[in-house]
């Protein structure tokens, strides 16, 4: 309100400069010009509770001032009363500077509008900041999930590979030892030798002379010497030598080594190369069959070409969200996170393959 009290005392000292040199009329006294400001000073002091409380029109509180101050000169005996053109000139100066009053409110409306759209501007601006902070978190949060789950489904796909691996080495560790029959060679027969039993010998006893009945003072009776018996077993005979089949050609020395070979690592089977499912069903089929829709946390998911966890990759990538139809399950399962899953035969696109049921969603 600094301009709107600038104008009006601009205009109180306009009319009593012209009052001052007008020689028709005699010369007001300068309190009453004094007076005029005072009173429009309450009017600017009271201009923010005229707003708010939606009081009279300005110049007309301008003008009931100017009515006031006329009437306390008219009753002061103490000072000349002035001539009423002076109030009629001061009326008149008002009605002009109306329109600067209106563009100095309009000026103060614009620019109170102006304050409130850069506020609004700011919080929209700081709003908007802090929602796309929370959409970059709940971004990162996403992708940390989608990494873990990738992390989760590498780790049961190697485990289960090192595991098949494993049973496939121990298949394969335990040696065949070759035999007689893997040369082509006739196994001699031995013949079972029947050791003869020694029959035991007790020596003979020695008769005395009671047995006799032979007195003393008689001849001595000759010693008996016992009988000698040949107890040797008799040699074993002899063991029959082994006999080859007969060759159609002239016989040769041939020597056969039988050592058993060292046991040799058995290399890993060779890696098939990727051949398409033999479990394809005819489109005829393919039309009637459900359709499911593939969850594969944003990656492609590649097909087998049979239900078995080590069956070769084909080269069939389904994207994510991608709807393809549902053939078949197989009759096993497989234990993949603590969680027993089938494989599921499907179609993308007229191609079959295998794939995990967990990746579908009905």
């Amino acid at each position: 309100m600094s301009l709107f009290a600038n104008l009006v005392k601009n205009a109180v000292e306009k009319v009593q400069e012209r009052n001052r040199n007008n020689p028709n009329i005699n010369t007001a006294d300068g309190s009453v010009f004094d007076k005029l400001k005072d009173k429009f000073d309450e009017v600017k002091n009271n201009v923010e509770s005229r707003r708010q409380e939606g009081g009279t029109n300005l110049l007309d509180q301008l003008r009931d001032r100017i009515d006031q101050v006329k009437r306390d000169n008219a009753a002061n005996p103490n000072v000349e009363t002035a001539d009423n053109t002076v109030f009629d000139d001061m009326k008149r100066e008002l009605e002009e500077l109306k329109a600067k009053i209106a563009a100095e409110e309009q000026a103060e409306a614009d620019a109170r509008m102006e304050e409130l759209r850069a506020q609004i501007k700011r919080e929209e601006e700081a709003e908007a900041d802090t929602r796309m902070a929370e959409l970059r978190a709940q971004m990162k949060r996403e992708e940390e999930a989608k990494a873990e789950a990738a992390r989760r489904q590498r780790e049961a796909e190697e485990e289960a590979e090192r595991r098949r691996i494993e049973e496939e080495r121990k298949r394969n560790s335990i040696p065949t030892i070759p035999t007689l029959d893997d040369f082509n060679i006739n196994q001699p027969s031995v013949p079972t030798i029947n050791t003869p039993e020694v029959p035991t010998i007790n020596a003979p006893k020695v008769p005395s002379l009671d047995d006799l009945g032979v007195k003393p003072g008689l001849p001595e009776i000759p010693t008996v010497q016992p009988r000698s018996i040949d107890v040797t077993p008799p040699p074993p005979p002899p063991s029959p030598k082994p006999t080859f089949p007969q060759q159609p050609v002239q016989p040769r020395s041939v020597k056969v080594d039988v050592t058993p070979p060292s046991p040799q690592p058995t290399p890993p089977p060779p890696t098939p190369a990727p051949q398409p499912s033999t479990n394809v069903v005819p489109q005829s089929q393919v039309q009637n069959a459900p359709v499911a829709i593939t969850d594969s946390m944003g990656g492609s998911l590649q097909l087998r070409t049979n239900a078995d966890f080590g069956a070769p990759m084909t080269q069939i990538f389904v994207p994510d969200r991608s709807q393809l139809r549902v053939l078949g399950f197989s009759s096993h399962s497989i234990n993949l996170d603590g969680k027993d899953v089938r494989f599921a035969l499907v179609d993308y696109n007229g191609q079959q393959g295998w794939t995990f049921e967990s990746y579908l969603r009905f």
